[in-house]
């Protein structure tokens, strides 16, 4: 954001867009802003300060005026006129004309070797570099002016995806593609819902493709021309290169879909797949949607303390993590540090006043072997208390159930 109203502007990353009369520049999905903040900044001589020029006081430059690399205009000895002219400069190329600042780097390298200045030489190469990617991403056939968003919909039926191109200046200067989980209105829904929600934060250029004909068109139009200030148009070509840009953000799109359902698919075989598997592999009348698992630790039998970790559907419930400092046992003994702290975890479901103990679980998991076992169930039992409990000894990934002689032994696929 830049703002030109100001006597000597100055660009900030901004995350929201306003209608305060200033200049908007971006998203960059291609390059971080910070990136293109520190190209700008080693081309142009332009404040990365937060001076407040309202109290007409001239301050001591800082170290970047006495290096060359800002005009100083907290000294106000350099005039408004020759530091707009700089902010203009870096504001094309913002807008995607790299060719000034690429002259300026090529300048300085050949300066700085000429010196004998290596380091300096190798940073603007490493910029020169960074701009010639930029550059690669040029349209053929475009309009070298011609700038235009381009999204492409495409859903299975389960999920959905859009991907997006940016053009700017007539090359392509960024890819991002977006899941959507849950897919229950139409195509033309989902996709005029997207925009929306999209350009909360971002400019619309003066062009839009799309893949879909959107009966919201004339009302989208008409909304994101009153975000730019100027005319927007939805369009959705038959022919042509921008048709081409069209079927590149489709493929795209296509095989982020194809990611994104192995990813889902992976992601419920690791959390509810894995539920129910555990459910069969340990004999339960019911899913163990909630456990709760124990672990005791002490230090040389002092500071013992015990942590509850909870899973909900095979995902970890951070918020619902505790940690117990056993109060009632001398020296390290396990058993029953692991009974005190059954006991009151059950003692606080019946009194009701914490909500994240107000529901037992539907499997307790206990750190440990047989013996751990057994004082954990007892303990349960006394309070009147009858859930499904195992034990986990870590070492040998065994697990323990209750009244069993042996362990159960997972296939290390399992594990």
């Amino acid at each position: 954001r830049v703002d030109l109203h100001e006597p000597y502007p100055a660009f900030t990353v901004v995350r929201k867009l306003k209608k305060d009369g200033a200049r908007y520049f971006g998203p960059f999905l291609g390059i971080s802003v910070k990136e293109l903040l520190e190209m700008l900044y080693a081309a142009f001589p332009l404040r990365t300060c937060r001076f407040n020029f309202a109290g007409g006081k001239a301050a001591r430059p800082c170290l970047n005026y006495h290096l060359g690399r800002c005009l100083g205009p907290c000294c106000f000895e350099v005039p408004p006129e020759r530091y707009l002219g700089e902010v203009r400069r870096a504001m094309r190329f913002l807008q995607g004309n790299d060719e000034e600042i690429g002259k300026i780097f090529r300048e300085r390298m050949a300066a700085a070797a000429q010196n004998q200045d290596f380091e300096a030489a190798i940073l603007y190469r490493d910029r020169l570099s960074a701009l010639e990617k930029l550059g690669q991403r040029k349209v053929a056939a475009l309009e070298r002016k011609v700038s235009l968003d381009v999204f492409a919909y495409l859903s299975n039926g389960v999920y959905g995806v859009v991907s997006a191109l940016l053009v700017r200046e007539g090359k392509i200067v960024g890819a991002r593609s977006f899941p959507f989980p849950e897919v229950s209105l139409q195509k033309s829904d989902s996709l005029a819902n997207f925009l929306m929600q999209y350009y909360e934060d971002s400019l619309p250029p003066p062009e839009i493709l799309v893949d879909l004909d959107l009966p919201e068109a004339p009302a989208l139009e008409e909304h994101f021309s009153d975000l730019a200030g100027r005319r927007v148009k939805i369009a959705r070509p038959a022919r042509g290169k921008k048709k081409s840009l069209l079927d590149m953000a489709g493929k795209n799109a296509a095989d982020y879909l194809a990611k994104t359902v192995e990813k889902y698919r992976h992601h419920e075989e690791m959390t509810a797949g894995a539920v129910a598997m555990l459910q069969e592999i340990l004999g339960l009348d019911r899913l163990p949607r909630r456990m709760e698992c124990y672990d005791i630790s002490n230090i040389s039998g002092t500071d013992k303390t015990a942590s509850m970790v909870v899973f909900f559907d095979g995902e970890p419930d951070k918020a619902a993590y505790r940690r117990f400092r056993i109060k009632t046992v001398e020296g390290s003994d396990d058993f029953a540090s692991l009974h005190e702290v059954l006991s009151r975890r059950i003692r606080r479901a019946e009194e009701g006043e914490d909500p994240s103990f107000s529901v037992l679980p539907d499997l307790f998991v206990i750190d440990g072997g047989k013996g751990q076992l057994s004082s954990a169930y007892d303990a349960m039992r006394s309070l009147g208390v009858d859930r499904p409990m195992i034990s986990l000894a870590k070492r040998e990934e065994e697990i323990w159930t209750v009244g069993a002689d042996q362990p159960i032994r997972l296939p290390k696929s399992n594990l």
